[in-house]
């Protein structure tokens, strides 16, 4: 196959048909701008610029793309657009400028995405560009940062902030391309064989004369992302090269579109003829909400349909629109020759053919119009997990002819998700058809619709019984009451446009009935960023980019995961249980080691017997790196499987097969492990305060409760990767994607009985951690290092996504019983909590601690009289893990819940009640005047609290099926130096002074480098540039502890600042004798020439207890919420924290903005899904599992950093930033919970 990547021209020989684009790129030319990451088209970063011939630019995953398909195309990849020696292209420019990268691993993808666009559309809008990142996840920056760097080259951009560099930006395609895609090709390679038919006779005949289960016709093969092959057919059929199948035909009374049309162009000529029908405007609509950009632009409808043939649970969004919309498909019998037309769904329609020998040709959809006086209506909706790329929970489209106020004709009501057998409700139309929408009929239909969909759960991931029936019973509710304005025709204009009359007298349902079907449209992000620096200090407190922030945006920065493999390197791959709480019967290899790659098996069966199955060294020994006899839990190693390619050992891994014995119910949940009594054998931790039995017993009011927070997955962007080498002296080099590298290197050294000093670990900067590569990366670099020993190679473990999130463990699930007693005020006084963890098959990070407790347990307020109770539950999960902001996420949460609860028994508001429970009194950690000016001055007059409570009465008022809520949410957050050394390494170089800085914090996109650079800088009195900060290595930054806390960047500061300072009492006797205007360099210089040391290491000791100091933060929330369907925006929120003097607020407002969309991702859209016989996780991929999106932070988002408030137990007057505003997003969902209140006291509940 042939093709072109940046301008030049590959050839590939008998090129692998089951190997992806992505995988190429990165190892042969060696493009490693081009990421990997889900491997299933949900993450976008491994986005590129495709141009096929004769048409426009447009962006695809390179993950989902098979490389053969890669025939006759051309590519643009990050590298391409910009470097350091060529100069930067635009977008990479604006992305650093803008500070639009922390860890930079999505960073590529966000910026190929964006050259795609401009590509295509060198003018777009402000909404177009927010449209169109609907594939790309950053679970660092929170979107805001990114969205901003991108928006300045739109079209309606404001003038202060339009990108002056526009003119330079690739001009778009003008499709003068002279070379045509239609040459046939066959690739045979092993088992496979890919064919490219460039006819409709061809690909007739190929289909005649094979076998239909040794084939697979592919078109833009995206369903592999969602339905993920386990084995691949003989031959691969690739249609896209058959002109009959691409074209698009516009008739009088359709128009037609080829089964290899992809999504994206189907919306497009919709939208373009939305006038020309009714329906064609929400088609294009709705096809928007489909996936994401890079996959509509691969993925065909035809493709989107057949998924649905295959797998009937699929919620297609286009079998259900198209078929309310009475589209008609043409399907060819390959055998017969003939074609006959069908509808999506019903008798004789395409999910009801045995499709084996016929192939889908195309898809006509009608035009329909205001006629005859019939008045036609046609609406869907899509009602999903998060705002954009998400299957739905259910989704609908309804069409109806209505005259006189009647549905007359056709009528249609199609549903997707309520089970796999069901379509349409052909009873309810029926019984519909002809009569008035009555209260009357209203109800008999409502009736009728609940007993016709009888919902089923297919699996624990889908939604329940209840709520598929109560939306879908919604969404037929709020079709009921539209119809066209008089002159309207274009039911998605007036969707948007919000013109809506209803069908019947609204005063017979109450006020604000109109709010049942007027949509929540989001406007364009918007808000406001505001600190104070200092400049005595510059470039400490300077808002300066991070150094690396160009060489993410170009591709150019290094990840380990993206080294070239060498020729002698081996490759990791887990095997892995299927089910927890059983024993292991066998593990069979023989189909597996007969497969290609095959070097070798190593099983925790017949374990090495000179080395340690073990990884967690020193904190629990006794957990095996790979099960022996009994599995703990669904996702454990049992194997390691060794093999030439990455791909090649997770295809070997896959094929081990594994038997079991002794199988028991798994515990999964806390309140398993308390009806099993299954707790860790410890003392239960206590920690009281005053009398609080007493204080309880005593007090006016009291309240009980309970309150469960599950798991959250780090989802970091760059998988967990340990490169492991054997080294001449009889240890280990490793390159590991590790926050701790002494835990790295104490794991493996106990494991192997070798010194300390014989593995050296080192780490450039990792893709995001958040957590996940504390004690779990210790799992990857255990593996690699056993893999390397046993085999004499570099071993490399590049673990994916499904090994990431079923193998490692997550954020703790926690479950909160309480009692509190309080007086009329609110205040508290007396509380007794009991608190369980879920801690999985270790204690190691179950976070039942005193400490933590003592530190987090009062957030921002403050009784006199508390116990509270710790328990640990021992259950058959991946040991759970710190994740951003452990414990205190939950414990401060709690103390929202509680006050909240003690609000809503009182009738009061809880700002009221929260503002009451405040402290009185100050001390050296703890400022009561802080809060006061934060919440009075600062957020309730600034952001007109009052007011807007005010206005959100009166909206509830007045709107019965949308509601708002509003919560303010005050924290303290207690940071510690206490538990944690680092060291650091200060070098000046002789010859011209620069510097070399190494210190002992791992780079993982909290701009720790460029902080530790503006410290030494500062100190020295040089410029910024002079300062080069290298990669953290075990030898240079010795006995440094993990990265984490929050506090690793000021410790390494204060380090760097301590090394500053003896290396400027060195320097300072020779400046003395110099002439004063004298050069740095020539200072050094002269150092040197006499004998000065001009390197030191210095370690910063363990300091400040267990509370240096407090951060303090206020948040108000304001949401939005459909009541029928539960959809709900985030409309505003304003937040102000405490950074002290920041050192750079660049950096910390992205650290504070990234932290509170992780936190809104934690309370709205990211869960853990357990199958509840296996213990198997089911959210184990970007389809299932949903962080948040560029849509779904703040539409107003106003974020401050606290002016003049500097901490004078801080670094430089600074505070920490990357954890402690994750905890003020408990904020939304308290708004939210607001909304629903105002909804059941519509309803006397």
């Amino acid at each position: 196959i042939e093709f072109t990547v940046n301008g030049k021209q590959y050839s590939v020989q008998s090129p692998d048909p089951t190997v992806s684009l992505n995988s190429w790129m990165r190892l042969q030319p060696g493009l490693t701008g081009v990421k990997v990451m889900c491997e299933e088209g949900g993450c976008g970063c491994c986005v590129v610029t495709l141009q096929k011939p004769n048409e426009g630019p447009k962006a695809v995953n390179t993950c989902l793309m098979p490389l053969c398909a890669a025939d006759g195309c051309s590519f643009t990849t990050v590298e391409g657009l910009g470097n350091r020696h060529d100069g930067y292209d635009a977008i990479q420019a604006s992305v650093a400028k803008f500070g639009a990268s922390q860890c930079g691993y999505c960073t590529p993808g966000f910026v190929m995405n964006m050259h795609s666009l401009l590509s295509e559309d060198p003018s777009p809008t402000q909404q177009k560009i927010e449209d169109s990142f609907d594939g790309n996840i950053c679970r660092c920056t929170g979107y805001r940062s990114i969205l901003d760097a991108m928006k300045c080259f739109a079209c309606d951009a404001d003038p202060a902030n339009k990108s002056k560099d526009i003119e330079d930006l690739a001009r778009p395609c003008k499709k003068s391309c002279s070379k045509t895609n239609t040459r046939s090709i066959t690739v045979v390679n092993g088992d496979s064989t890919w064919i490219t038919p460039t006819s409709l006779q061809e690909l007739v005949t190929l289909i005649q004369e094979t076998d239909p289960n040794q084939f697979k016709l592919v078109c833009g093969n995206t369903a592999s992302g969602v339905y993920k092959p386990i084995s691949f057919p003989k031959n691969i059929i690739n249609i896209n090269s058959v002109p009959d199948l691409s074209t698009t035909f516009n008739y009088s009374n359709s128009v037609k579109f080829g089964a290899c049309v992809t999504l994206s162009n189907v919306a497009k000529v919709l939208k373009e003829r939305e006038n020309d029908s009714t329906t064609f405007g929400n088609l294009a609509h709705h096809i928007l909400k489909i996936a994401s950009v890079p996959v509509r632009n691969a993925g065909s409808w035809a493709g989107n349909m057949m998924v649905k043939h295959a797998h009937r649970e699929f919620p297609s969004d286009v079998c259900v629109i198209m078929e309310g919309a009475g589209a008609k498909v043409n399907i060819m019998d390959a055998v017969s020759g003939e074609t006959a037309t069908c509808s999506v769904f019903g008798t004789n329609s395409l999910m009801s053919l045995d499709m084996s020998k016929k192939l889908i040709l195309s898809l006509e959809i009608p035009k329909v119009t205001n006629a005859s006086g019939k008045n036609p209506i046609f609406v869907s909706y899509k009602i999903m997990p998060r705002s954009q790329n998400a299957h739905a929970y259910v989704n609908a489209a309804f069409y109806a002819e209505m005259v006189n106020g009647k549905p007359t004709g056709e009528l249609r009501l199609v549903f997707g998700g309520i089970r796999p057998d069901f379509a349409r409700a052909t009873d309810t139309e029926t019984f519909l058809s002809g009569k008035e929408i009555s209260n009357e009929n209203l109800t008999a239909s409502l009736k009728l619709l609940s007993a016709e969909l009888a919902p089923t759960q297919v699996s624990p991931l889908d939604a329940s019984v209840s709520y598929k029936l109560n939306l879908a019973l919604g969404l037929f509710y709020k079709v009921c009451l539209i119809n066209c304005t008089p002159g309207t025709t274009n039911v998605n204009k007036m969707l948007l446009n919000s013109f809506y009359i209803s069908l019947y007298d609204p005063s017979k349902l109450g006020p604000g009935i109109e709010s049942a079907i007027t949509p929540m449209i989001r406007p364009i992000s918007t808000g406001n960023q505001t600190f104070k620096s200092d400049p005595t200090t510059f470039p400490v407190s300077e808002d300066i980019p991070k150094i690396s922030g160009i060489l993410q945006a170009s591709g150019e920065a290094y990840y380990m995961s993206d080294r070239i493999p060498t020729k002698d390197e081996v490759h990791c791959a887990f095997v892995v249980s299927e089910v927890g709480n059983a024993d292991i019967a066998s593990i069979d290899d023989t189909i597996a080691a007969t497969m290609p790659g095959f070097i070798q098996i190593i099983k925790g069966t017949n374990f090495p017997a000179n080395i340690k199955n073990t990884h967690l060294y020193p904190f629990d020994p006794t957990q095996p790196l790979l099960a022996s006899d009994h599995i703990e839990f669904a996702g454990q190693p049992l194997a390691i499987v060794v093999a030439e390619s990455d791909l090649e050992a997770r295809r070997i891994a896959d094929a081990v097969k594994v038997s079991y014995k002794n199988q028991q119910t798994p515990l999964l949940t806390i309140q398993d492990a308390i009806s099993a009594e299954s707790f860790f054998n410890q003392v239960e931790n206590h920690f009281e305060m005053g009398t609080p039995e007493q204080a309880i017993a005593n007090a006016k009011h009291k309240v009980s409760g309970e309150c469960k927070l599950g798991q959250q997955y780090h989802f970091y962007m760059e998988t967990q990767y340990c490169r492991a080498e054997l080294t001449e002296e009889g240890g280990f080099n490793i390159e590991a994607a590790t926050q701790g590298q002494a835990w790295v290197q104490n794991a493996v050294g106990h494991a192997f009985g070798v010194p300390n000093n014989k593995v050296e670990v080192s780490t450039k900067r990792i893709g995001g951690a958040y957590g996940g590569k504390s004690t779990n990366s210790l799992i990857t670099s255990c593996a690699a290092a056993v893999a390397a020993y046993c085999t004499r190679k570099p071993a490399r473990f590049h673990a994916n996504l499904k090994t990431c999130m079923t193998t490692y463990g997550a954020r703790t699930p926690y479950l909160l019983k309480y009692t509190v007693g309080f007086n009329d005020s609110g205040v508290i006084e007396g509380l007794e909590w009991t608190l369980y963890t879920n801690s999985g098959p270790t204690s190691v990070d179950g976070e039942a601690d005193d400490e933590v407790t003592k530190t987090f347990s009062d957030s921002a307020y403050f009784c006199a009289n508390r116990k509270y109770t710790q328990i640990m539950c021992k259950t058959n999960i991946p040991s759970t893990t710190w994740c951003r902001s452990p414990s205190s996420i939950q414990v401060i949460a709690f103390n929202e819940v509680v006050m909240e609860h003690v609000a809503h028994q009182l009738n009061i508001d809880p700002i009221e009640v929260k503002r009451a429970n405040l402290p009185t009194f100050t001390t050296l950690l703890f400022h009561f005047a802080i809060f006061e000016r934060y919440i009075k001055v600062n957020l309730l007059d600034e952001y007109k609290i009052n007011e807007r409570q005010s206005a959100i009465s009166t909206f509830n008022k007045n709107n019965k099926w949308k509601k708002k809520g509003l919560a303010v949410t005050p924290i303290k957050w207690g940071v510690g130096w206490g538990w944690v050394q680092h060291t650091v390494l200060v070098s000046i170089c002789a010859n011209d002074g620069t510097v070399v800085v190494s210190h002992g914090g791992i780079e993982s996109g909290q701009g720790i480098n460029i902080k530790v650079a503006q410290v030494a800088a500062y100190e020295f009195g040089i410029p910024l540039d002079t300062i080069m900060v290298q990669r953290t290595s075990n030898i240079t930054s010795v006995n440094s502890e993990v990265t984490g806390g929050s506090i690793t960047s000021e410790l390494n500061c204060k380090a760097i600042l301590e090394a500053c300072k003896i290396l400027n009492a060195r320097i300072e006797p020779v400046k003395s004798k110099m002439d004063p205007g004298a050069l740095w360099k020539d200072v050094i210089a002269k150092c040197h020439a006499d004998d000065i040391d001009l390197a030191v290491s210095h370690m910063v000791t363990r300091d400040g207890g267990i509370v240096r100091y407090n951060s303090y933060g206020v948040t108000a929330s304001e949401v939005e919420y459909d009541v029928l369907t539960g959809e709900n925006q985030i409309n505003q929120v304003d937040m102000i924290f405490d950074c002290g003097i920041s050192l750079n607020p660049a950096v910390d407002m992205g650290q504070v903005e990234g932290a509170f969309v992780m936190g809104i991702g934690f309370w709205l859209s990211e869960r853990f899904v357990w199958e509840p016989t296996t213990g198997k996780l089911l959210t184990n991929g970007t389809w299932e599992y949903k962080p948040p999106t560029s849509k779904d932070i703040p539409i107003v988002w106003n974020t401050q950093l606290l002016k003049d408030a500097p901490n004078p137990l801080g670094v430089l007057r600074s505070k920490a930033s990357g954890e402690p505003p994750m905890c003020m997003a408990v904020s939304i969902p308290l708004a939210l919970k607001k909304a629903v209140e105002a909804s059941k006291a519509d309803r006397g509940m």
